[in-house]
């Protein structure tokens, strides 16, 4: 055999005929073996582990996801990013690098997030030119942490000058820019400036691409897509408007009440929840601009800590507005004015951070009226609540907290009530009078069973022994020592009620 084959080689090339070189099938697969261990070794981490090579985009960007959606877990992200470099510039796309960039976002690395979304503008003569996504990844990192709000401005004003049809804002990144800027309230002295510009900046744009594309009410099939921002038509929605409110509630927080800076962050808070009234009453067929409860709350609680002459009826007026759907009074909302603009479209259902913030301000409220007043809003809480029981009747289930259909007083509402009329107590002869009403109304709903959130607790009953105390009665220190034994006689009696309660629930489990 080995004669024959020297042979034929001698004829072949005595007779010039050409010898193909080319190495065996078997060469082949050796040489695609060693690309592969040299992929192997190339792809070891610093922990010695080895890292999978993907052959498709798809296969990546599955593994990518996996890893960022645990970044909650430690070095997760870190993993994602050391995939994404190992991985040949072939089969990235635009898409694995945004994967990556929220991993990071998410994981607490701004600026991890911003140096990926540089390296997509210059990597591979711009084949991963950022687009949206990338952008509004970046900008919700930095809006994670105090102190962005530049940045993330910067980033949107970026995303302004390219004026790519594939890099265009959406409300998502308005309202991460917007939060940013409420959280640089501490280090930015103008961020709620910032934030209501950029706000304003959103309002003008959708009057303005509103007229330009004639949307028809509820004809228009595309309103819930314009709000989440997935379409041309921004819609400055209460998430974005609850963003620089935030922003002006923040700032209170850095001046003191009663100074200019204070009434001025009121005065805007206001301004802006009427503006989206109307915004809203005017467009009533998209919902994405009705303000919500927080957005109302936020007003309220702006209103309590400015210290603003007027602060507390505005207060008043404003969750008065809350609860009823027709206009109460029209003006501009200035200091001492009361808020304006209220439709059946506005309404808004006060919960129970509402009438707290309210009554917690009247508490501090030195005006004669101002006990009186606390009252007034927690009979209404008391009425509507029970109100509430009578058209649910027969139903088993024993209302305890609070639900969008009622708002449940607790112990903590009634108890603030009793302290303004302890405060009450030397100015107002009725004060222990009315105070001891309300006692004996808890003790009547948390015994009946009406309202378990109700059980008077030691401030009720020490409240309302301060307001006999305080008060200019002839019996008044009989009427407190009389109450102090009953509050320890039914402090005992509510701790075996309490008890017997848990083991019969545990007899029937």
């Amino acid at each position: 055999m080995t004669t024959t084959a020297n042979n034929v080689d001698s004829r072949s090339e005595k007779e010039g005929v050409a010898i193909s070189t080319r190495p065996p099938r078997r060469s082949q697969q050796q040489q695609q073996q060693q690309q592969q261990n040299q992929q192997h070794n190339i792809n070891k981490n610093n922990n010695g582990k080895v890292l999978r090579s993907y052959q498709t985009t798809s296969e990546l960007n599955e593994e990518l996801t996996r890893l960022t959606r645990s970044s909650k877990r430690r070095g997760a992200a870190h993993e994602a990013q050391k995939l994404l470099d190992a991985a040949p510039l072939a089969i990235r796309n635009r898409q694995s690098y945004t994967i990556c960039i929220n991993g990071w976002a998410y994981s607490g690395k701004p600026q991890r997030a911003q140096d990926l979304l540089d390296q997509m503008v210059t990597s591979a003569g711009g084949k991963f030119s950022p687009g949206t996504a990338a952008y509004n990844g970046a900008i919700f990192a930095w809006s994670r942490n105090a102190g962005n709000g530049p940045k993330a401005q910067a980033l949107l004003e970026r995303m302004w000058e390219l004026d790519s049809p594939y890099c265009q804002p959406t409300i998502s990144t308005y309202t991460s820019v917007l939060t940013a800027w409420a959280r640089s309230t501490r280090s930015e002295s103008h961020a709620a400036e910032q934030a209501e510009a950029l706000f304003d900046h959103l309002v003008d744009q959708y009057h303005v691409d509103h007229k330009t594309t004639h949307h028809d009410g509820d004809n228009d099939p595309s309103l819930e897509n314009q709000a989440a921002g997935t379409t041309g038509l921004l819609v400055p929605t209460r998430t974005c408007l609850n963003a620089v409110l935030n922003a002006w509630s923040l700032t209170i927080r850095q001046a003191k009440p009663g100074t200019a800076r204070a009434i001025h962050a009121a005065e805007r808070a206001q301004s802006l929840l009427d503006r989206q009234l109307r915004l809203h009453r005017d467009n009533s067929h998209n919902d994405a601009l009705k303000p919500d409860v927080l957005s109302f709350n936020t007003v309220l609680g702006v209103w309590v800590a400015s210290g603003a002459p007027g602060s507390t009826e505005n207060a008043e007026a404003l969750l008065k507005q809350m609860n009823h759907p027709k206009p109460l009074v029209h003006g501009d909302s200035t200091a001492g004015a009361a808020p304006t603009i209220a439709d059946e479209n506005d309404t808004c259902r006060p919960d129970i951070v509402s009438y707290q913030t309210v009554i917690h301000a009247l508490l501090k409220n030195k005006t004669p009226s101002a006990a009186r007043r606390a009252e007034a809003i927690l009979r209404h809480m008391d009425k509507q609540y029970m109100e509430f029981l009578k058209m649910n009747k027969n139903s088993t289930v024993v209302v305890v907290d609070n639900n969008e259909d009622v708002v449940t007083p607790t112990v903590s509402t009634y108890s603030t009530v009793l302290t303004a009329w302890a405060h009450s107590a030397g100015v107002d002869d009725e004060a222990p009078f009315k105070a001891a009403s309300i006692l004996k109304r808890m003790e009547y709903l948390y015994e009946s069973g009406e309202n378990i959130m109700a059980r008077p607790n030691t401030l009720s009953y020490n409240s309302v022994i301060h307001a006999w105390a305080k008060s200019r009665h002839p019996q008044a220190v009989e009427r407190a020592q009389e109450l102090f034994h009953r509050m320890k006689e039914q402090t005992k009696k509510y701790e075996e009620m309490t008890a017997s309660n848990n083991n019969n629930n545990n007899n029937n489990n």
